[in-house]
C-alpha cells in the first residue's frame, strides 16, 4: 500500500478518519501521514500526540489540520467534514 495509493484508497482513508472509531480513525491518519511522505513510517511515534486527538469525538479541528499537514485542498476537507455530519 504504502507504494500505490489511487485516489479512492486515499479518500476511503480520509472518511475512515473521520468516520470509524477511534483507535481505527488514528491509525487511518498515521497511514495518511506516511502516503504523503510526512511520517518516516507507517506510525510515526513522533507525532503520536497528534494522532490520538483523532480518538476524540470531535474530530473536525484534528483532521483539518491533517488536511494541511498532507497539501489537501482546503475547500475539499471542509466538504468532508460536511458530510461527515450528515
Amino acid at each position: 500500500m504504502e507504494d500505490h495509493h489511487p485516489p479512492a484508497v486515499i479518500e476511503a482513508l480520509l472518511r475512515g478518519v473521520l468516520q470509524r472509531e477511534g483507535a481505527i480513525a488514528a491509525d487511518f491518519a498515521a497511514m495518511l501521514m506516511y502516503l504523503h511522505g510526512q511520517a518516516p513510517c507507517a506510525y510515526d511515534i513522533e507525532q503520536r500526540d497528534f494522532f490520538d486527538r483523532f480518538q476524540s469525538d470531535d474530530r473536525q479541528a484534528p483532521f483539518a489540520e491533517l488536511c494541511e499537514r498532507i497539501g489537501l485542498d482546503v475547500d475539499t476537507c471542509a466538504r468532508m467534514i460536511r458530510e461527515s455530519t450528515r
